[in-house]
This record gives structure tokens, C-alpha cells and sequence, in this order.
């Protein structure tokens, strides 16, 4: 997809109908939100704040037919972390700030999308229904029980929270592969929290892992430490023979296993007293690219 987005970089005319015509759709909704952030990153924050607007024109309008706030969550949050990141020139600083931003995400949610998030929890309720039913039948018993309100409201801001993380990690990527190759890789592999970030962090986790009601609100704090964690994976990926087969196992696994993931998040706090990357030999590691373009305001 860097086509697209250096047909989009060409002129701000192009930019502003990809961001329109993405946006029109919820499904799309993403794309729009990483060209908004790569702009930003690319042209500035006056630039990023034009196309923005036009964006959450186009996703009003889907809000007023469908009462879908997601994609103005996408455009919005993305901006405001490719602000962050031009400001800062800091991944980790960026992703830190997923947490107030999350909080921000989810009480906009409950505040102006109760009909969704009683869509959602009635699916859910009448899911569960379907399986105990299914179950019971043959001669089966299962226990579940229906989400409640501000779980379901959890699991989609942190939903919303990870996919604008991941748009500005794919606006950061395309801006260095147009003009700073490699150095996107870099900044990624090298993102770590020191103890007095990392175990806050951790401990927040904990804490709202254990309220009932409100367990899917730890994924708040967990992001920044899941984020690191992987980083810390994709360096150390740089020691194996077959980084790509490594690295596609190790996301395989990581999807699938729940252990995993707790294992990634337990491996960033850890990472951030003993900092693993110090330790691991510079003789092995593979130059890295860094032609940075300067006329440019890249990162």
C-alpha cells in the first residue's frame, strides 16, 4: 500500500478525497486515519488539522446514520498521536500516551454511543444464549455469563485504542520508507520503558484485572507494556537466521495463547531493569539504513 500513500503525499487534493472515501466506510475507516497521520508527521500539524477536519466531516455523517463513533475515534486519535510524535520524536513517549488517550477514547464511547454498546452487549447476551442452549441439548453444561456494560465498553475502546496505535506505526512506516528507509526500525526496536514507567504500568494492570465488571479496562495500561514487549521480540529477531519465519511464529503464537500475551507484557517489565539489548553482542547485528532526507521534517 505505499503506492497509495505516495499518490496521496503528491497533492493535497488526493489526500483529502482518500481520507473522504475511507472514512465512508467503517471498515476503511483505518487507512483515512494513517494518511492523516502522515501527513502530520510529513507536512505538519496545520496540514494534518485540514485533512482532519475534512475526515470528521465525512465520519459525522456516519455517526448521524449509524451511530458509529469508531471511525471519528480512528481519525481523531491518530492525529493527536502523530502530534505527540512530531513533538517529542519519541516512540515511547507516544505510546505512554495511549493511556490517558484510551481513557479519553472509552468515556467518549460510554458518553455518546449507548446504543451501540447496548447493541453489542444484546449480541452478546443472545450468543450466550445460543450456546447454553446448544449445550444443554446435548446433555451439556456450560457457564457462561453475559458482559456487562462497561466490560463491552473496555473491549472496544481498547480496540479502537490498539487499531490508532497501529495506524500512526503505519503512517511512521510509510513516511520512512518514503524518505528515511530503515528508519522506522530502528526507532521501533529500540522502544523501552525504564522500571519507574514499566511498573506502574504493570501494577495498574493488575489492579483493574481484578475488578470485576472492568477487566477489559487493564488493556489501558497493558498496551504500552505489549508494545514494548514486541519491540524488545523484533530486536532480538535480528540474531536469528530467519527473522521473518521467526517473527511470524512468534505473532502466530502470540495471537492465539493467552500466556503470551501476559508473557509479553512480563518480559517489558523486565526488559526495562535489565535492558536485554545491552547485553546482546553489536558484532552480530546488521547495519541499519539511516539516509534521512534533509529537507524534510522527518522524524
Amino acid at each position: 500500500m505505499i503506492w497509495l500513500a505516495q499518490w496521496a503525499m503528491n497533492g493535497r487534493f488526493q489526500a483529502l478525497a482518500l481520507v473522504s472515501l475511507s472514512v465512508t466506510s467503517a471498515l476503511f475507516a483505518w487507512i483515512g486515519a494513517a494518511l492523516i497521520g502522515l501527513v502530520t508527521l510529513r507536512k505538519g500539524i496545520g496540514e494534518g488539522s485540514l485533512l482532519l477536519l475534512w475526515g470528521l466531516l465525512a465520519g459525522v455523517f456516519l455517526y448521524s446514520q449509524l451511530g458509529d463513533l469508531n471511525p471519528l475515534i480512528q481519525l481523531s486519535g491518530t492525529f493527536i498521536l502523530a502530534v505527540i510524535l512530531r513533538q517529542t520524536i519519541s516512540l515511547s513517549i507516544t505510546t505512554l500516551a495511549c493511556l490517558p488517550l484510551g481513557v479519553l477514547l472509552v468515556l467518549s464511547l460510554s458518553w455518546f454511543s449507548p446504543p451501540m454498546i447496548d447493541q453489542v452487549v444484546a449480541a452478546f447476551s443472545e450468543l450466550i444464549s445460543t450456546l447454553k442452549e446448544q449445550m444443554e441439548n446435548s446433555g451439556q453444561s456450560i457457564f457462561l455469563e453475559t458482559p456487562s456494560e462497561g466490560l463491552v465498553i473496555g473491549m472496544i475502546g481498547v480496540a479502537n485504542l490498539s487499531t490508532v496505535l497501529l495506524c500512526l506505526f503505519l503512517a511512521r512506516f510509510w513516511q520512512a520508507t518514503l524518505y528515511n528507509p530503515g528508519g522506522f526500525g530502528i526507532e521501533f526496536r529500540a522502544l523501552r520503558y525504564s522500571p519507574f514507567v514499566s511498573f506502574p504500568l504493570a501494577v495498574g494492570f493488575a489492579l483493574i484485572s481484578s475488578l470485576e465488571g472492568y477487566q477489559s479496562w487493564a488493556g489501558l495500561f497493558g498496551l504500552p507494556l505489549t508494545v514494548a514487549g514486541i519491540s524488545l521480540v523484533h530486536a532480538k529477531a535480528q540474531y536469528w537466521r530467519s527473522s521473518t519465519l521467526g517473527l511470524s511464529l512468534f505473532y502466530l503464537i502470540w495471537l492465539l495463547i493467552d500466556w503470551a500475551k501476559l508473557a509479553i507484557l512480563l518480559l517489558a517489565v523486565v526488559d526495562s531493569t535489565y535492558n536485554f539489548r545491552k547485553n546482546w553482542s553489536k558484532a552480530n547485528m546488521p547495519a541499519e539504513p539511516n539516509q534521512k532526507d534533509e529537507k524534510s521534517n522527518d522524524l
